[in-house]
């Protein structure tokens, strides 16, 4: 088929069918599907996804359209199917074995959190009496070992040990099950035994160490937040005031502090002499110091999921597979819940991807309207250029205010996108949307971003060195934090936020529908869409206000 008639068949469909992406799509509803089963939901749905499979096939015109649409059919049956059992295999290993009862416990420290009442640690390694069990097991310690229990610690604990459910209140335990967390113990006895000598958390602790005695306890607090998504340390009433702000995912370590390390490799091989090695070689250095740091935050479910979207998307582009950003979302979304099927119903890999597709739909549509507006405010103050014959105005240079604008409006656009698409859910994760957010996280996630490398080289650098160097080492970051940090000190966010709003699946259908609609994929006329997307928000607005009456 030469390249007109791709066209034209292009135009005649409803939409472009893209096959990785609707692969993943189909992957996630045989996930539901499986977690509906588990968790005692009716699985009468199920019934609706064989009309939507061979209705395609109704619309076939010759035989080789048909073969076509029936292998496609196959295909996203095979995803469904795939999903399905995956996830029932994922779920079947977390409850293989029950445990329950007053036991001795011999495990790892791989995480510490300080609480208002004692320790919180999490361990693996597991031994539970005589058995080698697999996963990880959270104790609750007294507040006497919160100084004597440090991470790589080898523990013998003995207390009173639960296996953490499968379902909670007819729904299934995702946080658990997606991290491996099979156990909780509440310790009334523990002994440090030895120490596990694991280098990962001996970087870390040394991280730490360097840090706590180089800054003030704040800034101190919120430097091992950002670096290791560790926020016990951060004073309550602070942590609430940022958590109004919107931007508390910061101290979440993700796709934002993953991405930050990785765009600074990807930089340091464009500009550096680095650019000179094989792109094989480039990307096993960026997924050894991707996996490192990943090691030191104790490769949670956030990091892990992040570090392989970074390399997926480096793998597509080193062997030129790249098609468009949809199809790489939803190969990194293959691949991620392949790993973990669970990880769908956690709210931070439903708040990655969702922001990921709204960049993916809207940022390049906001991007346009701002250079309009960008032109439009340039024209009517400095006048209209003439541009000499046979010059396009798109290669036209631009001057310092104009890149300036570029650049703003290109981050604006990309934060609004996705501030856009996940709104509802952090309405619906969280209990309340701040109002404050966009701004927050337009100045403050830049910042992060930039800055994250040289914030975790400046602690490694100190780490290095003699505990005493540390307040030389980090006077610049501590100076820093402490600028960033007064607006949190003196602004209350709280004030400015929607809360005790409800939402629930029909509405949050209609919100994610009228957006779909709302963009250039369907070939369909502007006066349809704009009729979809009006009855759409209406239904939104009648089924929230039905909703919270």
């Amino acid at each position: 088929m030469n390249k007109l008639a791709r066209e034209r068949a292009a135009e005649d469909r409803l939409f472009n069918f893209r096959p990785v992406l609707f692969f993943a799509c189909f992957l996630c509803l045989g996930i539901t599907a499986g977690v509906a089963v588990i968790s005692g939901a009716s699985a009468l749905w199920l019934l609706c996804a064989i009309p939507v499979l061979l209705f395609p096939l109704c619309f076939c015109q010759s035989k080789e359209q048909a073969s076509r649409t029936l292998t496609a059919v196959c295909t996203l049956a095979l995803a469904f199917l795939l999903g399905f059992f995956a996830v029932s295999l994922q779920t079947k290993r977390f409850v293989q074995d029950i445990v329950e009862g007053e036991y001795y416990v011999r495990g790892r420290v791989v995480n510490r959190y300080e609480t208002s009442s004692g320790l919180r640690v999490e361990l693996d390694s597991l031994y539970i009496g005589e058995e080698r069990e697999h996963g990880k097991l959270v104790a609750y310690l007294p507040a006497s070992f919160v100084e004597s229990v440090t991470l790589s610690d080898e523990l013998l604990l003995y207390g009173n040990l639960q296996n953490n459910p499968l379902v909670q209140k007819g729904k299934i335990n995702a946080y658990a099950v997606n991290n491996g967390t099979r156990f909780t113990l509440y310790a009334s006895e523990c002994a440090v035994t030895g120490s596990a000598g694991n280098p990962f958390l001996f970087v870390r602790e040394r991280m730490e160490n360097a840090v706590l005695a180089g800054m003030d306890e704040t800034t101190g607090a919120v430097t091992i937040a950002v670096l290791f998504g560790d926020t016990s340390l951060i004073d309550e009433g602070l942590l609430e005031n940022v958590r109004y702000g919107g931007i508390a995912h910061i101290f979440a370590v993700s796709g934002l502090h993953v991405g930050a390390l990785y765009g600074f490799c990807l930089l340091l091989f464009k500009k550096t002499r680095l650019q000179k090695l094989p792109l094989w070689s480039q990307f096993l250095i960026i997924a050894t110091l991707l996996l490192f740091y990943g090691g030191v935050c104790g490769y949670s479910a956030s990091v892990v999921r992040a570090i392989a979207m970074c390399l997926t998307l480096n793998a597509l582009s080193a062997l030129h597979l790249y098609r468009d950003m949809l199809e790489s979302i939803g190969f990194a979304g293959v691949v991620v819940l392949l790993v973990s099927p669970v990880g769908l119903f956690t709210v931070g890999f439903q708040l990655s991807f969702l922001a990921c597709v709204g960049i993916a739909l809207f940022s390049r549509p906001f991007n346009r309207g701002f250079a309009w507006i960008g032109k439009k405010v340039s024209d009517a103050y400095y006048g209209k250029v003439s541009l000499p014959e046979g010059v396009l105005e798109d290669s036209h240079p631009l001057g310092v205010g104009g890149r300036i604008w570029r650049a703003c409006s290109s981050f604006l656009s990309l934060t609004l996108s996705a501030q856009i698409f996940t709104a509802p859910l952090q309405l619906v994760s969280f209990g309340y949307l701040s109002l404050w957010s966009l701004l927050l996280n337009c100045i403050f996630v830049p910042i992060i971003s930039a800055l994250f490398s040289a914030l975790l080289l400046f602690v490694v650098v100190a780490s290095i060195f003699p505990v005493s160097w540390s307040v030389a080492v980090l006077y610049v970051p501590a100076v820093a934090w402490s600028a960033l940090l007064l607006v949190f000190e003196t602004v209350d966010f709280s004030s400015f936020a929607i809360e005790n709003i409800s939402l629930d699946i029909s509405s949050l259908a209609c919100y994610y529908s009228a957006l779909l609609f709302c963009t250039d994929k369907w070939n369909i006329s502007g006066k349809v869409r704009r009729w979809l997307v009006g009855l759409l928000f209406v239904a939104f607005a009648v089924t929230v206000v039905a909703l919270n009456l």
